[in-house]
């Protein structure tokens, strides 16, 4: 283990999405850490903060805005700037997309970027999710905040980035170079007895999602549709799109265990979300389940083309036909669950502390997890089989 004392900071705690899953296997490698944030709503993300030392403002724990922190961008700028870690602590991790690379410390800040904000740049997929009043008051603040943030990211000691996309959209944003490091991934053991307990068909595809716009739910079920395969979601606000989306079965919140479940249940992944890195088809691979991905953004970096799943482009008619090709495909589901071993937390925990060795000059000193593993590759290239296509529905 490292002796250094750390202090893990996030933006908020108040939903259960992938950045929340990170900092909660953090809580596990570091359970000495505080945990500094602006907002915390306990029943509304994973139980492992409870009983932890979680750091608020005054405000922090209020309801009304715990529950909807979004509400208050203007001003959240201005909150993440009056935190301040202090006590023994030798460095600060930093989860953020927006916020907690704001904090203020008198040591050296590691900022683990699951993306620069979204709301700032990356307008486009975050403008789908709100009104036409909010997206006027973002772009007359643009500027001040634009402004602020750049003042955050000038503060952090070391810029990591959670993938490749995000890297890259680190440096159009705030002209940092930072390496990668893979989330670390760890669902539950999956396939226990008595499954996810709900009443699903024996062949359906999996898209674990929130109803946000750059998640492209209605794109999923369209496709779903074209390959006349039965869709299940999963996902806050999910379970109120069933009566409206025929052959949906919207299922909200689930609990990890059957969510782990789900995944070995499933017969195909269905992941087709702007994401800057493709968490789920990692967590299927480790039920040994291949996913059907649009080829963007942090599913190249996931999915094994041929191996542990298909990438395909990100057209209603392609979709279809991958997810009916691998849906009769015979896979090495033993070779799939392989593909996840590159994104074990050990290794996770080594690769930051090494790359945030480099700045915070306190060594490692834990034992050495192998550097690589074996990545199975395709032995042929895949083309999608012609008798599998499907015509374009009317």
């Amino acid at each position: 283990m490292s002796a250094s004392r750390v202090a893990i900071a996030h933006d908020y705690l108040t939903q259960f999405g992938g950045a929340e899953r990170v900092v909660a296997t953090w809580s596990r490698l570091f359970p000495e850490a505080p945990i500094y944030t602006m907002a915390y709503a306990p029943h509304h993300t994973f139980p492992e903060f409870r009983g932890r030392a979680v750091v608020l403002p005054p405000f922090g724990g209020n309801r009304v805005f715990a529950g909807s922190v979004a509400s208050f961008l203007p001003v959240l700028p201005l909150v993440a700037s009056s935190i301040r870690v202090s006590g023994p602590v030798d460095w600060v991790l930093a989860s953020t997309s927006g916020f907690a690379h704001g904090f203020r410390a008198e040591v050296p800040i590691v900022a683990y970027c699951h993306s620069p904000a979204r709301w700032l740049y990356e307008t486009g997929d975050y403008s789908a999710q709100i009104g036409a009043l909010r997206r006027g008051s973002l772009r007359m603040m643009s500027g001040y905040l634009r402004r602020a943030d750049r003042t955050a990211a000038s503060r952090v000691t070391r810029y990591i980035a959670n993938s490749i996309v995000t890297r890259e959209r680190i440096w159009r944003a705030y002209g940092i170079e930072a390496p990668v490091v893979h989330p670390p991934v760890a669902m539950p053991a999956a396939g226990r007895e008595g499954g996810s307990g709900f009443a699903l068909p024996d062949v359906f595809a999996l898209c674990v999602a929130r109803r946000r716009g750059y998640k492209n739910l209605a794109f999923a079920a369209d496709a779903a549709r074209r390959a006349g395969i039965p869709l299940v979601v999963v996902g806050a606000g999910t379970e109120e799109i069933g009566s409206s989306w025929p052959g949906v079965h919207g299922l909200g919140r689930v609990s990890d265990e059957q969510l782990a479940s789900l995944y070995a249940e499933a017969s195909v992944l269905l992941a087709v979300a702007h994401e800057d890195f493709g968490l789920t088809p990692v967590e299927a691979a480790q039920a040994g389940t291949p996913t059907v991905a649009i080829d963007r953004g942090g599913y190249r970096e996931t999915v094994l083309h041929g191996v542990n799943g298909l990438l395909v482009p990100e057209t209603g008619a392609d979709v279809a036909d991958a997810v009916r090709q691998v849906v009769r495909h015979d896979w090495d589901h033993a070779t799939v669950r392989l593909t996840a071993e590159r994104f074990a937390p050990a290794r996770h925990r080594r690769a930051l502390l090494l790359a945030a060795g480099e700045v915070t000059g306190i060594p490692l000193q834990q034992p050495v997890v192998p550097r690589s593993i074996p990545v199975p590759r395709s032995p042929v290239p895949w083309t999608l089989d012609p008798d599998v296509r499907t015509p374009n529905p009317a």
